[in-house]
């Protein structure tokens, strides 16, 4: 019955009259906010958290840094776009597992791993 009565309240009143409606009350809350709005805020901004990235294929891309910033272990801005499929199949083979250039052909074209070029 009282979840019915909150949800009712709740569903009569914007989002800014329920927020000016809680404050001062003790009570912890906040606005539950859309993507649109959760990336538009201030401090979403001010804190850099949506960092631009060049993709070499599609271009700029942004994409969502680390949330939590410590201030003596500064976030670099140096992020690498998401790799593509693939992209670093030989070095993971040939660093993590020792194969070898014709262990590493042969597990490529027996279609158990992916080697992406870009350049091609």
């Amino acid at each position: 019955a009282l979840v019915s009565i909150i949800e009712g309240t709740l569903a009569a009143k914007t989002t800014q009259q329920t927020l000016e409606m809680l404050e001062g009350s003790g009570l912890p809350y906040g606005p539950v906010n859309n993507l649109q709005q959760t990336f538009d805020h201030p401090q979403i901004k001010a804190r850099g958290v949506v960092r631009e990235v060049e993709h070499p294929l599609v271009g700029n891309i942004k994409l969502v840094g680390p949330a939590v910033q410590y201030s003596e272990a500064p976030v670099g801005q140096d992020i690498s776009p998401p790799p593509m499929l693939g992209q670093h199949t030989e070095e993971v083979l040939r660093s993590v597992l020792g194969y070898t250039d014709r262990q590493i052909q042969d597990v490529v074209r027996s279609g158990g791993a992916a080697v992406y070029d870009y350049h091609t």
